[in-house]
């Protein structure tokens, strides 16, 4: 006998009918299909919790909301060494003045907005807690770059977050200061010099050369020295090389050109010190010679001003050779021969107000310190001026 179910009894039969378990053994263990459901909805709820819990912020422990509320004691226990040294020195005008300024950004930044850029030049200005949110534009030697004070640069400085235009360069050992330095190039403006020796022996055994017509050559090209070498077909053992700098360098201990050197090393301080020796001992006759007629009475106040003169006179020696042969920095050495002309004409200026037109331009009545003060000083400005310009040679 057969049964015949319908569509509605088979959907009812799918609605009541029990679905078996699906159990299993693992190491000992009796397992069923509802335990791993259960388990699965466990894992799932762990990592949604995980997901849903957001690092706080702590520095060395203190939580952001107790950074805010230290005093500067103790926020100066907190920091590590450095900047400790640095706050019990005491904050500077400047960077307080930052803060400051940081401060009334801060109040005047409109809801929700970032507050308006800063800027500062106070490259070494350490971040505190107070300064988280605003906005410092750092100089780096060139531009301002912007910087968003986040909690996490709290004790660093600014200058880790604005590199620094131009890097730290270090320079190069000379050539023959260590063993690999033999190899380094040459710099810029360098020679090479080829001295020949005659007397030594060609790799034939005799020695063709003449001792009067060859005796130094310059080149001033490393690649083109084995091309001039070659073309005069020199001998390898006959031939010595060394280097030295360019013909316009050095000129008696200094950067300068042979005359400005001369003039301005030697004759200028020996005639300075000349003038301390007469300011010093004839100060009423080094008074009296200023114009050409001499005051009956030297008042005392003549005389001090006679000994500070002198005083001055000493100075600007000393300046003349710590700028041209102590330093032998070209830049330097053109900064101090433009401020010594400008005062070159202070000087002038000054003899032409104390004289008068009438006395400074009558050239007949000088006598030997008025042609000092005004001669000279024009002759010295005038070849100041010719050694910067580069007239005696390239400077």
């Amino acid at each position: 006998m057969h049964t015949t179910l319908r569509s509605d009894d088979l959907f009812l039969f799918t609605r009541t009918a029990q679905v078996p378990k699906l159990s299993y053994s693992r190491h000992g263990h009796d397992y069923d299909s509802d335990h791993d459901h259960d388990n699965n909805d466990a894992t799932a709820a762990a990592e949604l919790k995980k997901k849903r819990t957001f690092r706080t912020y702590s520095y060395r422990g203190v939580s952001l909301e107790q950074l805010l509320d230290l005093s500067s004691e103790e926020l100066r226990d907190v920091m590590h060494a450095r900047v400790r040294r640095r706050m019990n020195r005491g904050l500077k005008r400047k960077p307080m003045g930052l803060i400051k300024k940081l401060r009334n950004a801060k109040a005047a930044a409109p809801p929700n907005e970032k507050p308006a850029a800063v800027k500062t030049h106070l490259r070494d200005m350490i971040v505190v807690p107070e300064m988280i949110g605003s906005v410092v534009a750092v100089y780096s030697g060139k531009e301002f770059n912007q910087v968003e004070i986040k909690p996490e640069m709290v004790g660093h400085y600014l200058a880790e977050f604005s590199i620094s235009y131009r890097p730290v360069k270090h320079g190069r050992p000379g050539i023959g200061a260590t063993h690999s330095s033999r190899f380094i190039p040459l710099n810029e403006g360098s020679a090479i010099v080829v001295t020949i020796h005659p007397d030594r022996a060609s790799p034939d055994g005799h020695s063709p050369w003449n001792p009067t017509l060859l005796t130094k050559g310059i080149c001033t090209s490393p690649i083109l020295l084995p091309l001039s070498l070659a073309s005069i077909k020199i001998p390898s053992s006959q031939i010595c090389l060394s280097t030295c700098a360019s013909q316009n360098n050095m000129a008696l201990g200094t950067t300068l050109p042979f005359w400005p050197a001369l003039l301005f090393t030697y004759l200028e301080p020996i005639s300075l010190v000349l003038g301390w020796n007469a300011a010093w001992n004839s100060p009423r006759d080094f008074v009296a010679q200023q114009l050409p007629t001499a005051p009956l009475i030297v008042p005392d106040a003549a005389l001090l001003l006679s000994y500070s003169l002198g005083s001055i006179f000493l100075l600007l020696a000393g300046f003349a050779i710590l700028c041209t042969v102590v330093t032998r920095e070209k830049r330097i050495t053109k900064g101090y021969l433009l401020v010594a002309a400008a005062g070159d004409l202070g000087h002038m200026l000054a003899n032409y107000k104390a004289m008068g037109p009438a006395v400074f331009w009558n050239f007949n009545g000088y006598n030997e310190i008025m042609w000092g003060n005004v001669a000279v000083t024009a002759f010295l400005h005038v070849n100041r001026l010719a050694t910067v310009l580069g007239v005696f040679d390239q400077f």
